[in-house]
Parts: C-alpha cells; sequence; structure tokens
C-alpha cells in the first residue's frame, strides 16, 4: 500500500531553518577557530621577542618587580607583573611583564635578572619568563588546540544540520517508503547528562546494523503504522540509500495539504486493522 502521494515537499520552515543553523553553526566554527589562532598570534610573538631580547639585550642597572599571579583552571598560571628599571645611561622606565604557563610555574623565588633592547626600551625581559618557555609554548598548543577543537564541533553542528536536510531532500525527490522495525527506546545523554530528546533505534529490511532517529517527547513520536508502536514509516532515497527519513507522527518535516493529511490516516487506520497490509513503495 503506498502511503504517500507524489510529488513529496518538504516544509519551507525546516529547509530554511536547517540551512540558515547549517551556514551559520559552519562559518562560526571557522571563526571560532580563527580566532582563537589569531589571540594566541600575539603570545607566539612575545614568546620569540623576549628569546631575541635575551640573547641580544643589556641588563638594567636597577631592577624592581612586583604584581599578582593568577591560577586558572588548576592547569595554568598566568603573570602580570610591572618592571620598574634604570637602563645604562640612569634612565627610569616601568614596563608590563605578561606571561603564561601551563602545568609548571616559574621559580620566582630564584636571584632575578633581566634583559632589554637599546632601540626598544618599551619592553624588559625577565629571567622569570625566560626559565619556563618550554611551558609558555605548552600553555601556547594548548589554547591552539582547544580553539581547533571548540571550532570543529560547532562546525560539525553545522554540518549536521546541513547533511539533515540534504538527506531529507533526496529522499523525497527520489523516495521509496520502508517499514522500520523498532529494535529499542533509550534516552539521550549529552556529556553525562539527559537532553529530553529519545533515540528510536530500528533496522530495515535487506540492511545490517541498526539505524536511529532521534525525537523529542513534546514533539511527537516516530510515526508508527501499527497499534503496537513497533513498525515505523522510513523513507530512503533511491539514488542515495544512506539518506534516510524518520518521518514524526504529524508528518513532519513532509508539507501536506488537509485532503493529502486525511488520506494517509485512513491508510494508517486501515493498515493498523490489517497488519499484514505492508506499505513498500519505489517511486521513479
Amino acid at each position: 500500500m503506498e502511503m504517500l502521494s507524489s510529488p513529496l515537499r518538504l516544509k519551507s520552515g525546516f529547509v530554511i531553518k536547517h540551512y540558515v543553523l547549517g551556514v551559520l553553526g559552519v562559518v562560526a566554527g571557522l571563526a571560532i577557530g580563527a580566532a582563537y589562532a589569531l589571540w594566541q598570534l600575539d603570545t607566539a610573538q612575545d614568546i620569540l621577542r623576549d628569546r631575541l631580547t635575551w640573547q641580544k639585550g643589556v641588563a638594567p642597572q636597577a631592577l624592581v618587580v612586583d604584581g599578582k599571579v593568577k591560577s586558572r583552571y588548576f592547569i595554568f598560571k598566568e603573570y602580570d607583573l610591572k618592571a620598574k628599571w634604570t637602563d645604562a645611561e640612569g634612565a627610569p622606565h616601568e614596563s608590563t611583564v605578561e606571561f603564561d604557563t601551563l602545568f609548571v610555574s616559574a621559580d620566582t623565588n630564584r636571584e632575578l635578572d633581566a634583559r632589554y633592547l637599546p632601540e626598544d626600551k618599551a619592553r624588559i625581559t625577565l629571567s622569570w619568563a625566560i626559565e619556563v618557555t618550554t611551558w609558555r609554548w605548552a600553555s601556547f598548543a594548548f589554547m591552539i588546540g582547544m580553539g581547533i577543537l571548540i571550532g570543529v564541533a560547532v562546525a560539525s553542528l553545522g554540518y549536521l544540520a546541513l547533511k539533515r536536510v540534504r538527506e531529507a531532500q533526496a529522499c523525497v525527490a527520489d523516495v521509496e517508503e520502508l517499514i522500520g522495525e523498532l529494535v529499542n527506546v533509550e534516552h539521550e545523554a549529552a556529556g553525562g547528562k539527559a537532553t529530553g530528546k529519545l533515540v528510536y533505534h530500528y533496522s530495515l529490511p535487506g540492511t545490517a546494523g541498526q539505524h536511529k532517529a532521534v525525537f523529542h517527547p513534546k514533539h511527537g513520536t516516530p510515526l508508527f503504522v501499527d497499534a503496537d508502536n513497533t513498525r515505523m514509516l522510513v523513507l530512503r532515497s533511491r539514488r542515495s540509500p544512506k539518506a534516510l527519513l524518520v518521518l514524526r507522527n504529524d508528518f513532519h518535516p513532509l508539507e501536506l495539504t488537509a485532503v493529502e493529511r486525511h488520506n494517509v490516516e485512513a491508510k494508517l487506520q486501515s493498515l493498523s486493522r490489517d497488519p499484514r497490509r505492508s506499505p513498500a513503495r519505489a517511486a521513479a
């Protein structure tokens, strides 16, 4: 029995929403990754400038350092220091020295030394910063890695939104109606916490393994075709067999007229009374 009548249409709101979310997600993910890279670019430049200053600079005549050290997330140390120093000509200067380390702290109990470049007296490099150069690079690498991970995670959400709408479009363009046999239902969890959504695992005839569809109870359930809610209607693209679309019990995301909806509901009632009549169709 054919449940749906060609041509099938997707709701415009569904298509627009997923394309907008998909594009925004991908763009946001790329932007986050780029922002982290630009943010850490200054860190890398500071480390390289400090090494150059230490190699080619001269020691100040006098030096006094004060400031604060913060611990962040138990693994980062942030140094925000003020250095008052006197150059070789006896002129006073004041410089801000900031650097971060990962896991290891600078030994501020060791004797402090410093260097500055005669042509750039706006900055001064402290021995404390030089001694933890490796751990400053570690902090830099960690933050770059975090930026990449966050960017990829956000971009992946956008990709999944685009993938879902493209698969739905493929399914309605060249549809094959199948019946999915419910295997089990479980609560979806993310980060160890329940999301409130339900994951319906189902199998399809002639395919190996299981498939899944996720629904929020407040929005609806899969479109079951039997009274026991164990068999659901699944649309599959003939051209892209991996593209599957499980309809919701209100036929979302299909756009149906009142007449089309009435006809499908009537077929569902007939099928529930006679479960031997299984819908299966391959439309050219």
